[in-house]
């Protein structure tokens, strides 16, 4: 006699939080994937496919890394199950840019490049500071004027 899968899965604590929008997005992932494809190439009918893949990996990225709203264990979680792309969050992670306040210098801080400035409103500005100008340097007196 075979062996019944009784193997339920547990979800962890937050889940609830983000079970609607993953749900919707799966519902948008069936209607793509059924949708007709007549007179479209096959590149052109995977295309709505890999965009919500995309945007379910983006959010459940989102959540984890820029708001910090889901405990790692729920973030695995989405990995394991499917829930998110891990190779693509990778990705993101290793291209995310360095953004943080300049206030040591260049080569003091991690992703601390001098920047030239050319004839800017900015280098006017700046031009009174002591040390080479870096991409925060300039993002942080563009914002302040």
């Amino acid at each position: 006699m075979p062996k019944i899968k009784t193997s339920r899965v547990s979800y962890p604590e937050g889940w609830e939080l983000i079970e609607p929008t993953i749900r919707e997005l799966d519902a948008k992932m069936r209607e793509a994937e059924n949708d007709p494809h007549d007179g479209k190439r096959k590149c052109e009918a995977l295309w709505p496919i890999f965009r919500i893949s995309h945007q379910r990996s983006r959010y459940i990225y989102d959540l984890y890394y820029r708001r910090k709203e889901i405990s790692q264990k729920l973030y695995e979680f989405c990995l394991d199950q499917g829930y998110a792309d891990r190779n693509l969050i990778a990705k993101w992670k290793k291209n995310e840019p360095y953004v943080g306040p300049c206030n040591q210098g260049p080569g003091k801080q991690p992703g601390h490049l001098p920047l030239p400035l050319f004839g800017s409103k900015v280098e006017e500005e700046l031009s009174s500071s002591a040390h080479t100008h870096t991409l925060c340097c300039l993002l942080s007196a563009l914002a302040e004027s």
